[in-house]
Protein backbone atom coordinates (compact mmCIF):
# COMPACT_ATOMS: atom_id res chain seq x y z
CA UNK A 1 0.00 0.00 0.00
CA UNK A 2 1.27 3.33 -1.16
CA UNK A 3 1.71 6.15 1.12
CA UNK A 4 2.81 9.31 2.06
CA UNK A 5 2.49 10.38 5.38
CA UNK A 6 5.98 10.30 6.29
CA UNK A 7 6.54 12.94 3.43
CA UNK A 8 3.63 15.17 4.56
CA UNK A 9 4.19 15.13 8.27
CA UNK A 10 7.88 16.32 7.13
CA UNK A 11 6.83 18.93 5.14
CA UNK A 12 4.25 20.39 7.93
CA UNK A 13 6.94 20.21 10.61
CA UNK A 14 9.18 22.42 8.85
CA UNK A 15 6.60 25.19 9.54
CA UNK A 16 7.86 26.86 12.32
CA UNK A 17 4.41 28.14 13.90
CA UNK A 18 3.48 24.35 14.55
CA UNK A 19 7.01 24.19 17.21
CA UNK A 20 6.97 20.49 16.24
CA UNK A 21 3.95 19.34 17.35
CA UNK A 22 3.16 17.60 13.83
CA UNK A 23 1.70 14.37 14.88
CA UNK A 24 0.30 11.00 12.36
CA UNK A 25 -2.40 10.57 14.96
CA UNK A 26 -4.22 12.13 17.98
CA UNK A 27 -1.99 12.37 21.10
CA UNK A 28 -3.54 10.79 23.83
CA UNK A 29 -3.16 13.85 26.01
CA UNK A 30 -4.17 17.14 24.83
CA UNK A 31 -2.13 18.67 22.46
CA UNK A 32 -0.44 21.85 23.02
CA UNK A 33 -1.45 24.89 20.50
CA UNK A 34 -0.56 25.73 17.89
CA UNK A 35 -0.29 21.64 16.75
CA UNK A 36 -1.28 19.69 13.83
CA UNK A 37 -2.69 16.40 13.25
CA UNK A 38 -2.03 14.28 9.85
CA UNK A 39 -4.05 11.25 9.08
CA UNK A 40 -4.86 9.13 6.10
CA UNK A 41 -8.50 9.49 4.99
CA UNK A 42 -8.64 6.94 1.99
CA UNK A 43 -6.25 5.50 -0.61
CA UNK A 44 -6.96 4.07 -4.12
CA UNK A 45 -4.57 2.25 -6.42
CA UNK A 46 -5.05 3.90 -9.86
CA UNK A 47 -2.84 1.76 -11.47
CA UNK A 48 -1.48 -2.12 -10.50
CA UNK A 49 0.90 -4.29 -11.94
CA UNK A 50 0.67 -7.75 -13.14
CA UNK A 51 1.65 -9.18 -9.75
CA UNK A 52 -1.07 -7.13 -8.22
CA UNK A 53 1.25 -4.42 -6.73
CA UNK A 54 0.30 -0.73 -6.70
CA UNK A 55 2.42 1.25 -8.95
CA UNK A 56 -0.11 4.33 -8.11
CA UNK A 57 -2.47 5.63 -5.67
CA UNK A 58 -4.81 8.79 -5.34
CA UNK A 59 -4.51 9.35 -1.32
CA UNK A 60 -6.87 11.83 0.87
CA UNK A 61 -5.28 12.91 4.05
CA UNK A 62 -6.90 15.23 6.35
CA UNK A 63 -4.91 17.67 8.16
CA UNK A 64 -6.35 19.39 11.65
CA UNK A 65 -4.42 22.85 12.63
CA UNK A 66 -5.15 23.85 15.72
CA UNK A 67 -4.19 27.20 17.55
CA UNK A 68 -4.94 29.86 19.99
CA UNK A 69 -7.77 32.26 17.88
CA UNK A 70 -8.75 32.09 14.28
CA UNK A 71 -6.42 34.66 12.92
CA UNK A 72 -3.51 31.82 14.17
CA UNK A 73 -5.56 29.15 12.40
CA UNK A 74 -5.85 30.71 8.90
CA UNK A 75 -1.98 31.72 9.08
CA UNK A 76 -0.94 28.12 9.48
CA UNK A 77 -3.16 26.78 7.48
CA UNK A 78 -2.25 28.89 4.44
CA UNK A 79 1.50 27.73 5.68
CA UNK A 80 -0.08 23.91 5.19
CA UNK A 81 -1.74 24.62 1.55
CA UNK A 82 1.32 25.97 0.50
CA UNK A 83 3.46 22.97 1.45
CA UNK A 84 1.32 19.97 0.43
CA UNK A 85 0.80 22.13 -2.86
CA UNK A 86 4.86 21.50 -3.32
CA UNK A 87 3.62 17.88 -3.28
CA UNK A 88 0.98 18.31 -5.80
CA UNK A 89 -1.59 18.00 -3.33
CA UNK A 90 -5.03 19.76 -3.96
CA UNK A 91 -7.19 21.08 -1.14
CA UNK A 92 -10.60 18.83 -1.55
CA UNK A 93 -12.29 20.21 1.65
CA UNK A 94 -11.88 23.21 4.61
CA UNK A 95 -13.73 23.51 7.81
CA UNK A 96 -13.34 26.18 9.86
CA UNK A 97 -14.82 25.44 14.08
CA UNK A 98 -14.01 26.26 17.53
CA UNK A 99 -13.28 22.63 19.00
CA UNK A 100 -14.71 23.73 23.05
CA UNK A 101 -12.94 20.56 24.43
CA UNK A 102 -9.07 21.99 22.95
CA UNK A 103 -10.03 25.49 23.84
CA UNK A 104 -8.90 25.74 20.22
CA UNK A 105 -9.77 27.00 17.13
CA UNK A 106 -9.98 24.68 14.24
CA UNK A 107 -9.47 24.36 10.51
CA UNK A 108 -10.05 20.61 9.43
CA UNK A 109 -8.41 20.80 5.68
CA UNK A 110 -8.38 17.79 3.56
CA UNK A 111 -5.95 17.29 0.51
CA UNK A 112 -5.67 14.74 -2.14
CA UNK A 113 -2.90 13.81 -4.44
CA UNK A 114 -1.73 10.47 -6.84
CA UNK A 115 2.10 9.25 -6.30
CA UNK A 116 3.78 6.09 -7.27
CA UNK A 117 5.48 4.06 -5.42
CA UNK A 118 8.17 6.20 -4.75
CA UNK A 119 6.11 8.95 -3.63
CA UNK A 120 6.90 11.15 -6.60
CA UNK A 121 3.55 12.97 -7.00
CA UNK A 122 1.41 12.95 -10.68
CA UNK A 123 -1.06 15.46 -12.08
CA UNK A 124 -3.29 15.08 -14.62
Amino acid sequence: MIDVIGSIVGRIGAIEGFEGRVYRRWPKTRAKTPSCIVSRVSGHPTLIDEGGQEVIATLVYSVDVNADDPDQADALAEQVIDALGGMNFTRTGDTDFYDGEMRASRRVLTFMGTVDTRGQPFTN
